[in-house]
């Protein structure tokens, strides 16, 4: 995570999950689900019978179906994480992975995406590796590959994809071997995307930690209750600026943060499920104790909206939530106060939207505001860590996409009136 404003817990969070070379032992096969001929026909059931071994030793795992939602670049978007696990005793070097589309198994797969070579790198996060080979997984390692993609009508995106992988590795003999080979095909989930309010009034609001993913929650990806969970791909990171871009006039004091204290609103008509309100806000840069990793929202409100969706605000002040677990509230309604609790650098509220009530131990969905105005953006978002920590103001520019827009998630580094 950014020190200042980012993810719950530093780093791009990924236990080891090294097994050893496995390479192809009876173990690697005992654990993996067995081949079902369920739905296939008589001449392809005898095909199983005699086609040759198809090795696939880097396995590729998705993790979350895709839903397509439209941004406030006005273009229309998908984003999922592919998990790469190299069950082979040799290393192996990704070459390109591409990304393919079809409306229907009528169809050909069409080329959609391509990556290789620097896009690839920065793509890319390995749980170890030699810094000198970025795209070298070694003999039992993981590795990560964050995907996104956008169109710029809702039209042109497919029903499905699959991935074509490339790679250099050995194969069982020792031969050195180049694969190539299709697989994990998904389906993009296009049902209306759930609309809410702002949780937050009036201006200018920076929006942190969006589905672009320079700021940390795109690459956020939480081995929980043994399993994987991405809670946090559409999270954004609300921080207030004043009239001069400072979010803070004196960054050794919370109560001196733009944010701090500021109302936080309802996004929906819902019934509080759960509370957290017993944290006090952590000193600004330097967040302390061991609370913080498991307790990483600090005070917390979920907040049940129906069809499936949770809400859930984070780092609030104490004792600011006023509301218990069952209570009712209203869109726009207050429900507590901004603070820096849990795992938090500096004042600011985390918000972000699940398809299950868990903190971080949930799958997130995208969402969309009813309106909001663009009123900038920041000029270079890779700064941002480097001028929050000095207590600078920030470098502020017109946005292309100044204006009113309605239904729409704000991209990464805009300002916002809301």
């Amino acid at each position: 995570m950014l020190r200042r404003v980012g993810r719950f817990v530093a780093g791009v969070v990924l236990c080891s999950l090294s097994m050893g070379a496995l390479g192809t032992s009876a173990f690697a096969a005992s654990q993996l689900p067995l081949v079902s001929s369920k739905g296939l026909d008589q001449k392809e059931l005898v095909k199983l019978t005699s086609e040759a071994a198809n090795w696939t030793p880097i396995m590729v795992k998705p993790y979350v179906a895709p839903q397509l939602f439209k941004g406030s670049e006005q273009q229309w978007h998908v984003i999922y994480d592919l998990l790469l696990t190299n069950f082979n005793s040799h290393p192996s070097t990704i070459k390109e992975i591409q990304i393919l589309g079809r409306n229907s198994a009528a169809e050909d797969w069409k080329p959609v995406k391509t990556l290789s070579g620097p896009e690839l790198i920065k793509n890319f996060t390995r749980l170890a590796g030699d810094k000198d080979a970025p795209l070298t997984l070694d003999a039992a390692k993981v590795g990560v590959v964050w995907v996104n993609i956008s169109w710029d009508k809702e039209s042109d995106a497919p029903a499905e994809l699959t991935h074509r992988l490339v790679f250099d590795s050995k194969n069982q003999f020792g031969t050195p071997h180049l694969y190539d080979y299709t697989c994990a095909e998904i389906k993009i989930d296009k049902k209306p995307v759930v609309v809410i309010s702002p949780p937050l009034k009036g201006g200018k609001w920076l929006v942190a930690g969006g589905y672009i993913g320079k700021l940390g929650h795109r690459t956020a990806l939480f081995p929980l209750d043994n399993d994987l969970h991405s809670a946090q791909p559409y999270a954004i990171d609300w921080q207030r600026l004043d009239e001069k871009n400072y979010s803070s006039t004196d960054i050794t004091k919370n109560e001196s943060n733009r944010s701090y204290n500021e109302p936080v609103y309802a996004v929906a008509d819902g019934t509080v499920l759960g509370v957290n309100n017993r944290f006090i806000d952590q000193p600004p840069q330097k967040p302390v104790g061991d609370e913080r990793l498991l307790w990483p929202a600090g005070n917390s409100l979920v907040l049940d909206i129906g069809n499936g969706y949770y809400v859930m605000y984070a780092h609030m002040r104490k004792d600011s939530i006023k509301f218990k677990p069952g209570d009712k509230v209203k869109r726009g309604e207050q429900i507590g106060n901004v603070g820096s609790t849990g795992n938090s650098y500096g004042a600011h509220l985390h918000m972000h939207v699940t398809s299950n009530p868990g903190l971080l131990g949930a799958d997130g969905v995208p969402y969309l505001f009813d309106k909001f105005d663009v009123i900038g953006e920041l000029k270079n978002l890779d700064k941002y860590d480097e001028v929050e920590g000095a207590g600078r103001p920030h470098e502020v520019i017109d946005s292309k996409f100044n204006g009113v827009h309605h239904n729409e998630l704000p991209r990464e580094g805009v300002l916002l009136s809301l």
